[in-house]
């Protein structure tokens, strides 16, 4: 197999797929860089991985270059999976008109926020992008937005008056349907000349994700042992979660389009690959 460029997004939720790969369990055939999940889709999107794992929110915006695995994905199928987290000090029902603070990495998920705040909470409100930690997006803004590791160690360890609001939670409600938090995705124009690449690597992944399930109980040791999380909360956090596609998962992907103003999936069009 060719060398094969691998960008993973840091969300708590992959680390059953990243850790056997981080560490050679699994033997990738090139580079895995692992960085915040906003440098990775914006990485991806200038062309700089072969292979992904993306915000399901970043993979509709970029579906013409990129095609996305049949099988494989993060989906939040429960309550408390902290896939993206509003922060606040007072009621939202105080909030109407006002501005959120959401991260860079919240690409989709702040029109979603936006459109979720209105269908929940009859609430019409706007977002700027802001940097730094909680206590500086609160400051200036009565409420942020976080996604991926932030959100999760946040919730974790909040600050006291701050209130945490799941938005993966006011999904399912407003929705009943899982939440498609991220998809492995490939360059299309390189899968076109590397399709037999392209399955090899989903096959790699699906052992990845088994050995990483299997192997939990140390995954978790390791991970939490240089995060301020307990293990016993990754865990119930990681239980939230399912790692593959079934039928639920287009039609809820259709649906984050919907409600985020992006382009619906293109399945029609070729925009996915059937993993093998």
């Amino acid at each position: 197999m060719r060398p094969i460029r691998l960008g993973l997004g840091a969300w708590p939720s992959a680390v059953p797929f990243a850790w056997p790969l981080q560490r050679g369990m699994i033997a990738w055939p090139g580079e895995i860089v692992v960085a915040d999940a906003a440098e990775i889709d914006e990485r991806m999107a200038l062309g700089g991985f072969h292979i992904g794992l993306v915000s399901a929110a970043t993979y509709l915006r970029h579906q013409a270059d990129w095609v996305r695995s049949a099988q494989l994905a993060l989906v939040a199928s429960g309550p408390q999976a902290q896939a993206a987290v509003l922060f606040s000090r007072h009621d939202l029902s105080l909030l109407d008109g006002t501005t959120f603070a959401v991260q860079p990495a919240a690409g989709g998920e702040r029109a979603l926020l936006e459109a979720l705040m209105r269908a929940e909470h009859a609430l019409v409100i706007s977002t700027v992008e802001r940097r730094g930690p909680l206590e500086i997006l609160l400051r200036d803004n009565p409420a942020a937005l976080m996604v991926g590791e932030r959100a999760l160690l946040t919730a974790q360890n909040l600050p006291d008056g701050v209130q945490a609001h799941d938005l993966t939670d006011l999904w399912h409600h407003a929705t009943q349907m899982p939440f498609p938090v991220a998809v492995w995705v490939a360059k299309r124009t390189w899968r076109e000349d590397h399709a037999s690449e392209w399955a090899d690597a989903q096959r790699l992944i699906s052992q990845a994700r088994d050995m990483g399930l299997f192997m939990l109980e140390a995954v978790l040791a390791d991970w939490c042992s240089r995060r301020p999380i307990q293990p016993e909360a990754l865990g119930r956090h990681l239980a939230a979660y399912r790692y593959e596609v079934d039928a639920t998962f287009l039609p809820a992907l259709t649906r984050l389009a919907q409600l985020a103003g992006l382009p619906p999936p293109a399945e029609n069009l070729g925009g996915t690959d059937v993993a093998v």
